[in-house]
């Protein structure tokens, strides 16, 4: 893949954009932003190991200052490996449905069966979604909510794509889906409904991708776990008894995790 301009921590005095440039990786960190590249990383594969070669998309100055976007195009990598991102052809995204392995921990920690009642109640864009249908069999029935529409027709076109048959998509705040009501209308749910629910609520993603600042405010961040909370609140009331509930975050604050968790 390309190198990010974030991700160069020293890089040589003379390099102008457009020049060809080997890349090697710092394994000790005894490098700090702003420096050159020492001489012994040319000789020394053991603490600098080259991974490729490519072209520098900044000089030297103007890439030390870069928050964003692609710092190195590689042209010639050590390793032949394909850039999964990459391949845009019809096959391709035919094929296969690319996933950070949390992500699909998420699906197989929850171990969906053929034939069940699911609930994935912050489903958009669809990942997750398609994976439990997929491990399903896309037998039983998946109901799959978001309260934005946006996203929501995102994972309607990839259930149509990858056609998952099992997959209810519901456009709803799952927060306030539950109902004692004999007859709880299109978009509520009795207690005690599904035999397994997925919850990635929303979160922070603090530590999802590398970010010089975060602008979140702690309000923000308590704002996010009393949302989480109620969502969590509504998953206990929905899952039938001796049912499985996962909960997940793509975040690494410990308020949204653990704290949550012993609630």
């Amino acid at each position: 893949a390309d190198l990010f301009a974030v991700g160069v921590i020293a890089i040589g005095s003379y390099v102008k954009a457009g020049d060809k440039v080997s890349v090697v990786v710092d394994l000790d960190r005894v490098l700090c932003k702003g420096h050159l590249i020492p001489p012994s990383a040319s000789s020394s594969y053991d603490h600098f190991p080259f991974i490729g070669n490519g072209v520098a998309k900044f000089d030297r100055k103007d890439m030390l200052k870069q928050k964003g976007g692609v710092g190195v195009e590689m042209t010639h990598q050590f390793f032949p490996f394909v850039s999964l991102n990459s391949l845009e052809s019809t096959i391709a995204r035919e094929t296969f449905l690319l996933q950070n392995i949390p992500s699909c921990l998420a699906a197989r920690i929850l171990q969906p069966q053929p034939g069940e009642t699911i609930f994935d109640m912050c489903a958009a864009p669809g990942g997750k979604t398609t994976h439990i249908a997929t491990l399903m069999n896309n037998s039983g029935e998946l109901y799959a909510a978001d309260r934005s529409k946006r996203r929501m027709q995102s994972m309607k076109n990839l259930c149509e794509r990858w056609q998952l048959s099992c997959v209810r998509p519901l456009y709803l705040d799952s927060a306030t889906c539950v109902s004692d009501s004999p007859d709880p209308g299109p978009k509520k749910f009795r207690p005690e409904t599904f035999d397994r629910i997925l919850l990635d609520g929303p979160c922070s993603g603090i530590g999802l991708r590398p970010k010089f600042r975060d602008d979140q405010s702690l309000s923000d961040l308590l704002g996010l776990q009393d949302y989480q909370q109620k969502l969590l609140s509504t998953a206990s009331r929905l899952l039938k008894p001796n049912g499985t509930l996962v909960y997940s975050t793509c975040t690494i604050n410990p308020g949204e995790n653990e704290v949550n968790v012993a609630w």
